[in-house]
């Protein structure tokens, strides 16, 4: 019987090495089902930067990046809004576009900043988003998708 619980990635080639995942999830597992405080900032901490190998067969890394992005957004309590863009923000992935995970921390910091009171935090994030250095990747975001919604931020920060 399977366990409901075990995530299932695809394995593709150039994935992520699979033990390091498996390690990862375990990891962040048993700092769930802990009490201890510093198992869990770890795993929120190896989540935030994962040391995963890329293996010629391993799993799909969109997946497992999104998985563990969700993780931590969980782990670490960062604001609802936050959670809620993780969801709802999907670019197309196209030859030529931009670094996708570039693009990410700057959504995220985004929505941190939307979440946000202080207005310093505001004014300094709609400046990063008015004039994003977002390097091009063979295989990233939609530059048309990802200007547009960062533009849509930033109106949303005045």
């Amino acid at each position: 019987m399977a366990d409901e619980n075990v995530v299932r990635f695809d394995v593709v080639l150039g994935g992520y090495d699979r033990q390091d995942v498996d390690a990862l999830l375990q990891q962040v597992n048993d700092a769930v089902a802990s009490t201890d405080p510093a198992k869990h900032a770890a795993a929120v901490e190896a989540l935030r930067q994962p040391a995963l190998r890329i293996r010629f067969r391993g799993y799909n890394r969109l997946a497992v990046d999104h998985h563990c992005r969700r993780l931590r957004i969980e782990l670490a309590g960062e604001p609802e809004e936050v959670m809620l863009a993780e969801a709802a923000v999907e670019f197309s992935i196209v030859l030529r576009g931009y670094d996708m995970a570039t693009v990410d921390a700057l959504v995220q910091r985004a929505y941190i900043a939307l979440a946000s009171t202080d207005p310093a935090r505001r004014v300094a994030t709609r400046a990063a988003l008015l004039d994003p250095t977002v390097p091009i990747a063979l295989r990233g975001y939609d530059r048309f998708e990802v200007d547009e919604h960062l533009r849509q931020l930033a109106s949303r920060l005045v």
